[in-house]
């Protein structure tokens, strides 16, 4: 489990960033997905101990993931906390078998973007050390109009 809270108002400068045409043009020139400018933020805080089991982030118009990592600068593997993406090997719905994709370490001030689909499964592996906090910004850029979602769960 992690902590997590919402992230709102302010006005901060990388809110305004987020919500810019200009931003949102550059997410549609690099996935192809145009979307609209009011993404969904939050904060979480992984300790010794915490994790987020596997999952796809499919709910109502979810279009692009984000995560923002703000982890101390000498975050290693030995740390824990990696991003594991998976890819479906199998595409029959109920017996869905994933495979490891790729182990993303929450290097400081790196970002991670995802398209939001049926196969699009991560999870967050155990935070391994008591001495450091895998801090991250992350959210859901929204597709313009309603695209139906389609759960690969039973």
């Amino acid at each position: 489990m992690c902590v997590c809270g919402g992230v709102g108002g302010g006005g901060g400068i990388h809110q305004k960033a987020l919500y810019s045409k200009e931003f949102c043009d550059l997410l549609e020139e690099m996935t192809g997905i145009t979307v609209a400018n009011k993404p969904d933020l939050f904060a979480s805080v992984y300790r010794d101990g915490n994790y987020l089991l596997c999952h796809d982030d499919q709910i109502d118009t979810r279009a692009i993931a984000f995560i923002l990592y703000l982890t101390p600068k000498d975050w290693t593997k030995e740390d824990g906390g990696r991003l594991n993406i998976y890819k479906s090997v199998n595409e029959d719905i109920p017996d869905m078998k994933l495979e490891l994709y790729e182990e993303v370490l929450p290097v400081r001030n790196s970002v991670i973007l995802f398209e939001v689909c049926k196969k699009s499964f991560h999870e967050v592996s155990e935070v391994l050390t008591k001495e450091k906090d895998r801090i991250a910004i992350g959210g859901w850029f929204h597709h313009q109009t309603h695209v139906p979602v389609i759960s690969t769960r039973t």
